[in-house]
């Protein structure tokens, strides 16, 4: 299964099964790309945790929008009232994500450092951890065009 990147293009993957942590597929799995809104569920990870996976409705009223439609103004929110840069810092640490940083600049929160690698390292966390229940349900609903009005449908529900 290994798919070659457009023309002009770069790609990674790491294809592991869930549920015996065998790779299936791997390729440039470390090397580090541009995480755009991955970085959304650091963002609620890192917002949850102090609540034990259990948000208010205001939490919820920013969260569900930034995970189902991928709102970028509920990012803005949540990544300038918890720090910023240091979001990806904790998350990293606590995740045990090895390649993701903090973005160069701390306005700039898709910008965030990321690897194939460090993706399933988040989702096994996801599905592991009680706070992963709330960001996973969300991720579940997601709405076929973003807050911003572009279509999502691509990648892994596309697939």
């Amino acid at each position: 299964m290994q798919a070659e990147a457009r023309p002009g293009g770069t790609s990674a993957h790491l294809l592991v099964d869930a549920g015996t942590g065998e790779v299936l597929a791997a390729r440039d799995e470390h090397r580090r790309f541009r995480s755009a809104s991955l970085v959304k569920l650091l963002i609620a990870v890192d917002h949850l945790l102090p609540t034990g996976g259990e948000p208010t409705a205001a939490d919820r009223a920013l969260l569900e929008p930034m995970l189902r439609a991928s709102d970028d103004d509920a990012a803005n929110e949540l990544w300038e009232r918890n720090g910023g840069p240091d979001v990806v810092l904790r998350m990293a640490a606590e995740m045990g994500l090895r390649a993701t940083a903090p973005p160069r600049d701390p306005d700039m929160w898709g910008y965030t450092p990321i690897t194939a690698a460090d993706v399933v390292r988040c989702y096994r966390y996801l599905r592991e951890q009680p706070v992963g229940e709330f960001v996973l349900a969300n991720l579940r609903a997601w709405t076929a065009t973003a807050a911003d009005g572009f279509d999502q449908s691509f990648g892994l529900p596309g697939g």
